[in-house]
């Protein structure tokens, strides 16, 4: 049975991409399934941090006359 993927937000792959990226970099790799949930939630940390000055940037940036 195909899967529908309409309703799948492309910006999901775009931070997907991301994060397996900066998990690449990550040593050591997580033994198990909890450490990997560690690692993923670390990464996601930083990338949430990064991402809300970038939109900070941003907003900042289209509210200048």
């Amino acid at each position: 049975m195909a899967t529908k993927l309409a309703d799948v937000n492309p910006l999901d792959y775009h931070i997907w991409g991301v994060m397996l990226e900066h998990y690449k970099t990550f040593p050591p790799k997580p033994k198990n399934t909890d450490g990997l949930k560690e690692v993923l939630q670390l990464i996601w940390d930083k990338l949430s941090q990064v991402l809300n000055v970038a939109n900070h940037l941003s907003y900042v940036k289209r509210c200048k006359p």
